[in-house]
């Protein structure tokens, strides 16, 4: 009883902080205060009573901690901070609650473990399917089309591929030689050398003027802009094309990739389209070529897109029309955001056919080469600003992902040691239709079949969650570099007051 007193005080004690006279004077030293009570009184409870539900109320109790860390880091601007801040208290705090409801019940005995493992297991078996269902569903929908209708030569678009690079290794010179050696005829390449920081960069682009490459000086972004977004916006300022192509550095084309999709695009009549390229498995296979890429399609092709009211899109290669990036205003109102991306294909989606998002495929010969290290910083530069910077949403996330892709590893042990073969039975299944679903995704990474790879299913998805609330500490308490710039300035010190698309 002394500790469940504890708790609740050092509870209304934390939700003082955001009094306007506490939050401008002390909220440093209240914030410290609250977070010794917080560990304690957690510390106290799991020595009064170890079980599940006493670690996953320490679990919370960590993100609390860290919503209250931010108020002392303090890298989100002010006004901004206390009212997120709050709300994430609230959130935290009520998901805490809950815990101690479901406590309540249990030593109420109002429902039988057993019953509760078993109903637990067959819920692992339907979401399992239900995900299955889905990633069909849009593996059907971004397949692209069988037939395309060519378009007549005096209607065909003036097209500019744009490429923004900094500090790139020879990934940027087979770009290049594929896209020059595309059937396109009215095409303008353009590329731009954001301050790279190695000569490297500069004498690859200068290769190729001869072929007509239009290469462009970047200029150091405003603080207010994440770089990437400013070079962007000097590139859809330079390009002349009534399309625009932006792709990385690391893509690469067959000679009648730029064809194909420009009919595609015209023939739809879409404002834009994104594309799911195929990854070349890398020379040197180790455990990590297969934790970061096919999750990080996962994300795009596994989940309910149309109750999320976000569409599915990469940033790797994508497709506009220069009137409908200009009218929605270039890249000014998301120039902190961490995936424009999303911003305008979310746009061009309000309409019917204005967006789609496609797979590549023999048809369309679009291939990426982005090494293992350069998955690992996207993600880590993307997956935080994705949940909208909220420590709550990465507990949700994390909790989700182990619940759903973990616990019936858990289960497994816990029925097989107590002879609960129908749980047993539902554990076998859940596990290998996540296998099923992992082999899905690794195929459709890789364009291979890769049953020998799919035992790494569960360790894809530890690797996920650590990333994503590593992700979180970096752009909390430290630094988050992009291609030799740290990203966390405009992200966290400018992202309150923008827009977030993604």
């Amino acid at each position: 009883m002394h500790t469940l007193i504890y708790i609740a005080a050092v509870t209304l004690l934390e939700f003082t902080i955001c009094i306007p006279f506490i939050w401008k004077r002390i909220r440093k030293l209240m914030a410290a205060v609250v977070i010794m009570g917080i560990t304690t009184s957690t510390g106290l409870l799991i020595g009064y009573d170890f079980n599940g539900w006493s670690v996953l109320f320490a679990f919370v109790s960590i993100y609390r901690v860290v919503n209250l860390l931010r108020l002392v880091e303090g890298r989100t601007p002010a006004d901004y901070l206390r009212k997120v801040a709050l709300k994430t208290s609230l959130i935290l705090i009520g998901a805490q609650l809950l815990i101690g409801a479901s406590v309540v019940i249990e030593h109420q005995h109002i429902y039988a473990g057993h019953f509760v493992l078993t109903i637990i297991a067959a819920l692992e078996c339907l979401f399992s399917f239900f995900l299955i269902l889905i990633t069909h569903k849009h593996l059907n929908e971004i397949q692209p089309p069988e037939k395309i209708n060519a378009i007549p030569r005096h209607e065909v678009p003036t097209l500019s591929v744009l490429i923004p690079a900094r500090n790139e290794t020879d990934a940027l010179k087979n770009c290049l030689n594929s896209i020059i050696s595309s059937t396109y005829e009215k095409l303008e390449i353009i590329v731009l050398d954001d301050c790279s920081q190695d000569k490297h960069t500069p004498e690859i682009i200068k290769e190729f003027a001869h072929a007509g490459v239009r290469f462009i000086a970047g200029t150091q972004p405003p603080k207010h802009w994440l770089a990437k977004n400013f070079a962007y916006e000097q590139l859809a300022n330079e390009a002349n094309g009534e399309i625009l192509l932006f792709c990385g550095a690391d893509t690469q084309f067959e000679p009648h990739t730029l064809q194909t999709i420009v009919e595609t695009f015209v023939g739809g009549s879409h404002d834009m389209i994104s594309f799911l390229p195929k990854n070349r498995v890398p020379l040197k296979v180790g455990i990590t070529s297969y934790l970061v890429q096919p999750l990080r399609y996962a994300w795009e092709i596994t989940l309910p897109r149309n109750w999320l009211k976000r569409p599915p899109v990469l940033s790797t290669c994508w497709m506009i029309s220069s009137k409908q990036l200009h009218k929605n205003g270039l890249f000014k109102s998301i120039k902190n955001s961490s995936s424009v991306e999303s911003y305008f294909a979310k746009i061009a989606a309000s309409s019917k056919v204005g967006y789609r998002f496609f797979q590549s495929s023999s048809s369309i010969g679009l291939t990426s080469a982005k090494s293992i290290s350069e998955q690992r910083a996207t993600a880590l530069r993307t997956r935080y600003p994705q949940t909208h910077r909220r420590p709550e949403i990465v507990l949700g996330l994390s909790l989700i992902e182990f619940s759903v892709f973990l616990l019936p590893y858990v289960l497994l042990v816990l029925a097989l040691a107590q002879g609960l073969y129908l749980i047993v039975f539902l554990c076998i299944l859940a596990i290998l239709l996540q296998l099923y679903l992992y082999q899905k995704l690794l195929k459709v990474t890789y364009s291979r079949t890769m049953y020998q790879k799919i035992w790494m299913a569960p360790v894809s998805i530890l690797f996920d969650i650590a990333l994503i609330n590593y992700s979180m500490w970096q752009y909390e308490f430290r630094e988050v570099y992009w291609k030799g710039r740290n990203v966390c300035i405009p992200v966290m010190q400018y992202g309150g007051q923008e827009h977030q698309s993604s």
